[in-house]
């Protein structure tokens, strides 16, 4: 399996404005209404080299739901990670 490296952040103002610092401060999750912001927030972690996983949640009603989705997602990314930058 392909390791990744983590990013180190610095203590200083230009940290504090990225992106992936500002999602990151906030528990790694970010809800979004804007179609647009979303878009531009995903081209710019892509070109960080992220790897952006992407899940519809309009058929998530139950727990039982939610859980299939995640774990399909999560499974499919450690399978094939060695395929991700």
């Amino acid at each position: 399996m392909k390791k990744t490296s983590m990013i180190n952040f610095e203590n200083e103002p230009s940290t504090w404005m990225r992106l992936d610092y500002k999602i990151m401060m906030h528990g790694f999750l970010k809800p979004y209404i804007n179609d647009a912001e979303l878009r531009k927030d995903v081209v710019w972690l892509e070109s960080e080299k992220y790897q952006v996983i992407e899940f519809d949640c309009r058929e998530w009603d139950n727990e039982e739901k939610i859980h299939f989705f995640l774990s399909g997602k999560i499974d499919y990314v450690k399978k094939h990670s060695d395929k991700f930058p």
